[in-house]
């Protein structure tokens, strides 16, 4: 679904590479975290598969076609969500479908159909400024399904919540991963967060990055929290904590 093969890259600035002959995988359908301490490059690679980056070595495939021959959006959900304060929720959803020349009244609706599914359409005519955090997250997150993109790349939406506010969120978001069997990455500081969320985490153990370190989370799904407790869960969250903690001292 989507490879990395031998990619090189470093900003512009930087005499050292941030990326260096980084090779992995992501079949399709799945639910990858990427952990790592800041700094690290784990947002560069989002970056990289979204071509708001080019890589100076190497290729990035999705579904077999180099990401620079692709057309189509990638599905992009940065930290904050973005939101246009001047736009309507109805306005902020359908605006990939615009950019994409959807004609505004075909946009319109097809928007609106998402944000009834998604309990949002008493809000489509409210401003952001209207919504709380987490009604403003998924509104980013019902703009960024409907660019129609296969991979979705979700940079810590979660972070700027309150605790209940974000266990709700990674409750909801896994329901609705489960629903539109999207491919998912989700770049996360939170160990917990992971576990809970991914069937594999990808660690970033190393700068420049050279390589993913690959765990696999042995819960199928559903899931529910009572799955954190499990002792093999315990022990891999101490094992990932530990070697975070490591790489910061570093």
């Amino acid at each position: 679904m989507l490879k990395f093969f031998n990619v090189n890259f470093k900003y512009k600035n930087d005499s050292k590479l941030l990326i260096d002959s980084l090779n992995f995988h992501v079949n399709r359908g799945e639910f990858i975290s990427i952990i790592g301490p800041s700094g690290c490059g784990k947002s560069t690679i989002f970056r990289l598969i979204s071509r708001l980056e080019k890589s100076s070595d190497g290729d990035i495939y999705i579904n077999d076609k180099n990401v620079n021959d692709i057309d189509s959006p990638i599905g992009y959900m940065p930290q904050s969500d973005l939101l246009i304060p001047w736009r309507t929720i109805l306005e902020n959803a359908c605006l990939p479908l615009e950019v994409g020349g959807r004609k505004q009244k075909n946009a319109k609706k097809k928007a609106e159909e998402f944000l009834e599914a998604f309990g949002l359409d008493s809000y489509k005519d409210k401003y952001p400024k209207d919504l709380s955090g987490g009604m403003k997250q998924r509104v980013s997150f019902i703009r960024t399904l409907l660019t129609g993109a296969e991979v979705m790349l979700l940079d810590e939406p979660f972070s700027a919540l309150d605790a209940i506010t974000k266990i709700s969120m990674q409750e909801w978001l896994l329901n609705q991963w489960s629903k539109f069997n999207k491919t998912i990455l989700f770049i996360t500081h939170d160990v917990e967060e992971a576990l809970f969320l991914s069937n594999k985490i990808f660690v970033v153990s190393e700068k420049p990055i050279n390589k993913l370190k690959e765990v696999i989370v042995p819960v199928g799904y559903p899931r529910d929290r009572h799955m954190l407790s499990r002792p093999e869960i315990l022990s891999i969250k101490e094992e990932l904590v530990n070697e975070l903690k490591q790489r910061v001292e570093l």
